[in-house]
């Protein structure tokens, strides 16, 4: 997949941190941070790990996610 991107002149931003200090707050800056860049870009943002989807909103998985807590209803 990033080769794909590569060649359309994407670059990759991994997170090189332990698991366990992938948290729901640590994720939340993250994804802040990632949306209030200052200079226009376009980006993909592609989350490889677990979540689920009701087909209308999604839930992602992070280090202290609780069992079952899924998209909320």
């Amino acid at each position: 997949m990033i080769a794909l991107f590569g060649a359309l002149g994407g670059a990759e931003h991994g997170w090189e941190v332990p698991a366990e200090e992938r948290t729901l707050s640590a994720v939340a800056a993250r994804l802040v941070g990632w949306a209030e860049r200052s200079q226009p870009r376009n980006s993909v943002l592609l989350w490889m790990g677990h979540g689920e989807s009701d087909g209308r909103d999604a839930w992602l998985a992070v280090y202290d996610s609780q069992r079952g807590a899924g998209p909320r209803r």
